[in-house]
């Protein structure tokens, strides 16, 4: 299938190289009267080929790939249970794999695929207990691609504000957005900008799993080292983040990337790095700029959210949020970014002020002397390369926005 270059030439700041960006066909590739590794890795050659963001492979439905924004149903017929728990086991060399997702328990791990490829394509998997279609039970196999090539702030049209506070000498930078959103993808351009330069930065990484190699990254000058975090014997480097805390201050790095704040370890963990006076890079599920703060000391009991937001202000550079909208003609995706850089004297302002008020000074802030998420909005419109339509379901979602 034809492939877009990394970005437009006609629609500056399309993100044209991160999903594709026209009607996907169905795969060639005849269902088997049982599901196997064979077949599978050839359905995920094709996943990596046409740029497919998820593969999701459930007992009582068909196919089911996201691509572009899209999601589409493919095959001729609809797959027992017995071939998914059976597919299952054969992917994690675990015949008993099936009886954890009836104790339900998810399983987590991770798939190489190399057959019909450049080079192996690792991919981020779950395991998930369901209800299937029609009652009874389920189980869903979801398949996200990792490994992709980096692209360059450049390639992905990241603004220059942005650019220039994302390489602070200690704190901590956080990429936000929803699932899906490229977070990732967008905190991997910044480090490969940090990979290139002079002088050459040591990072220390990690994840859970790993997403991409970072030393695939052309003209690299510095070093990175990266550990999976997980369940030992499935891939894993160390099993649990506490331990990656006390890891990396015995490492000495310039700076540290733990891959999603989400919970308290992981959240207490970038705060204890950047405290230790490394520059350290995160990302978060949050919906904005000022709600990203909020959201990550919620995973907090009361009697700790005083200190851990205190901790996050007086320490944090950057927060960064990202979405992806549906580009004009449909078939795509367009990255729309706010942005905040955390100077000192709005730091005091928020220090001072009681935590309630936190999100609204943010909020202020962003608008006043940082990135705006609508005139981003506003830019990508006047661009071509999103319908009036989006632009005004932006528009209406920011002016709903409530803060008490």
């Amino acid at each position: 299938m034809e492939r877009d270059s990394a970005v437009s030439q006609h629609r500056p700041g399309v993100v044209a190289s991160l999903v594709m960006n026209k009607k996907l066909e169905e795969p060639l590739i005849p269902v088997p009267l049982k599901l196997d590794l064979d077949y599978l890795d050839q359905l995920l050659a094709y996943c990596i080929e046409n740029k497919v963001t998820d593969l999701s492979l459930q007992n009582g439905d068909k196919i089911i790939i996201v691509a572009g924004g899209n999601l589409y149903r493919f095959g001729d017929r609809k797959f027992y249970l017995s071939e998914i728990q059976d597919l299952l086991g054969a992917l994690v060399n675990d015949p008993n794999a099936a009886m954890e997702i009836a104790r339900a328990e998810p399983r987590d791990f991770n798939y190489i695929v190399s057959r019909g490829l450049k080079k192996p394509v690792r991919f981020r998997c779950c395991a998930t207990g369901c209800l299937a279609p029609g009652g009874g039970d389920g189980i869903e196999i979801i398949f996200r691609p990792t490994g992709k090539d980096i692209p360059t702030h450049e390639q992905l049209g990241i603004e220059q504000y942005i650019v220039e506070n994302s390489q602070p000498d200690s704190g901590i930078v956080i990429v936000t957005g929803p699932t899906g959103s490229g977070k990732t993808t967008l905190l991997d351009s910044l480090l490969r900008r940090n990979l290139t330069g002079y002088p050459a930065k040591r990072i220390i990484t990690y994840y859970a799993p790993i997403e991409n190699d970072l030393n695939d990254i052309p003209g690299i000058t510095g070093q990175v080292i990266q550990s999976d975090i997980g369940r030992a014997g499935h891939g894993a480097h160390i099993k649990e983040w506490y331990l990656a805390v006390r890891n990396m201050l015995r490492r000495h790095p310039d700076q540290v990337v733990f891959g999603e704040a989400r919970d308290r370890e992981t959240i207490d963990g970038a705060v204890m790095a950047s405290m230790s006076a490394h520059t350290t890079y995160t990302t978060s599920h949050t919906s904005s700029v000022h709600m990203t703060i909020p959201r990550m000391v919620d995973a907090f009991p009361a009697n700790e959210r005083i200190r851990i937001t205190n901790a996050l202000i007086d320490n944090c550079r950057l927060i960064v949020h990202q979405r992806l909208l549906r580009n004009k003609d449909g078939h795509g995706l367009v990255a729309i970014r706010s942005a905040l850089a955390f100077n000192q004297d709005i730091r005091h302002e928020l220090l001072r002020s009681s935590i309630d008020k936190v999100p609204l000074l943010i909020k202020e802030a962003t608008e006043q002397q940082g990135l705006s998420l609508l005139k981003s909005a506003e830019a990508q419109f006047k661009l071509g390369n999103i319908d009036e339509s989006t632009l005004y379901a932006v528009e209406r979602e920011l002016k709903s926005e409530f803060l008490g």
